[in-house]
């Protein structure tokens, strides 16, 4: 059975870290794919010799892109993976949010990512598609834009 390459985007921040580390004490890193503005940044346990603090073996993946990269760069940095971790981008602007937000999901189904794992907020109404909260809108027409594109491509959830 062929091993499945799970990324995260991006793998910076506190969400950013905090999904990573819990994600290769689970894992093989050999499996794992970060992919951060600065992959540098990344702590070295988990790049070298898989001796992260799961000790799960193999290296993680480290792959340089942000929210502000071109189409083609978000589709490179994730090609090969089946699944993504895409972690909101930080900022209470709605209109920016979804400027960002809404090619990373259109570059990852063009680079063959079958799932998408977003992280949401729980703040809208009880319709699900609307909210009072600037913060939320952002990520309802996020959450909306997965669903139209799951929906135009049934391999993509």
């Amino acid at each position: 059975m062929a091993k499945r390459q799970i990324g995260i985007f991006p793998a910076s921040g506190g969400l950013g870290s905090s999904t990573y580390t819990h994600l290769l004490n689970k894992v093989p890193h050999d499996q794992v794919t970060l992919i951060s503005r600065h992959p540098d940044k990344i702590p070295s346990s988990y790049t070298e010799q898989g001796r992260g603090e799961g000790g799960k073996g193999g290296d993680v993946t480290l792959r340089q892109a942000s929210y502000e990269s071109t189409p083609q760069e978000l589709e490179a940095a994730f090609a090969g993976l089946d699944a993504l971790f895409l972690l909101s981008y930080p900022s209470h602007v709605r209109d920016y949010r979804v400027k960002v937000q809404l090619p990373a999901v259109d570059a990852a189904r063009r680079a063959g990512v079958r799932h998408v794992f977003y992280s949401s907020l729980g703040f809208a109404l009880p319709s699900g598609t609307e909210s009072a909260a600037e913060v939320m809108q952002a990520h309802l027409a996020t959450e909306d834009h997965l669903r139209r594109t799951a929906a135009a491509d049934p391999g993509f959830t």
